[in-house]
């Protein structure tokens, strides 16, 4: 069965001439769709993108959205405005708070985000995700440019295990009632409380710096972990 793609483009590292492009081009079973569309900045460049993306949606009928870094403040816009429908794809995304948040968190996400990320950190993502009934986190030992998606092979692989989810409803419900819970339990929520506990020992390593420790010995240590 062929899967419709549309890009966001802003931010899809490369662009038409990206790696990441080429992979989705060249697989038979795809057809992409990446319109021009401005960059995601405040008032008329936001308003005037949000309508392009609109019409290609009526005109393509995408069944995957992919949204890469500062392309998650547009699909988080047209997520907020009910098409949330459509399974969302999200490499190194921007804006995911309100993204797993919209629509009460029913969105159906697929979210792949670096560990060494310096734009959206992987520990605000992975409390994002928790606010979501349905949203998957796929970590990589990577920075905001994630280049290890592609290069593991890993792009269309966890392309479809979302298609899977948003086309057949077992898949849906095995996700949400089954899987999903047992990846929190078992990754999701260990991680988040070693985010935690390393926030607290950094407060108190503050503390002691207002209290008159040593200066640049604290600093050391904090630019060290």
């Amino acid at each position: 069965m062929m899967i419709r793609i549309l890009i966001i483009k802003p931010g899809f590292g490369g662009g038409k001439d990206g790696t990441r492009y080429k992979i989705l081009c060249e697989n038979p079973d795809t057809d992409v769709s990446m319109p021009d569309v401005p960059e995601p900045a405040p008032g008329k460049e936001i308003t005037t993108g949000l309508q392009i993306l609109r019409n290609e949606i009526e005109r393509f009928h995408p069944d995957v959205l992919i949204a890469a870094s500062r392309g998650g403040i547009y699909v988080t816009e047209l997520a907020s405005e009910g098409f949330t429908k459509i399974p969302i794809f999200c490499i190194s995304a921007l804006k995911t708070r309100m993204l797993c948040a919209a629509n009460d968190g029913t969105c159906l996400l697929m979210m792949c985000h670096g560990t060494k990320d310096d734009k959206n950190p992987i520990e605000r993502v992975r409390c994002d995700c928790m606010t979501s009934n349905v949203a998957e986190l796929v970590e990589f030992d990577d920075g905001h440019k994630l280049s290890a998606l592609e290069n593991s092979g890993q792009l269309l692989l966890l392309l479809n295990r979302l298609l899977r989810r948003g086309r057949h409803s077992d898949a849906y419900s095995l996700w949400v009632e089954e899987e999903r819970p047992r990846w929190i339990e078992s990754q999701l929520e260990p991680r988040i409380r070693e985010d935690e506990k390393r926030a607290r020992e950094d407060r108190e390593r503050i503390l002691h710096l207002r209290r008159g420790q040593d200066v640049s010995s604290v600093l050391s240590e904090l630019k060290s972990k």
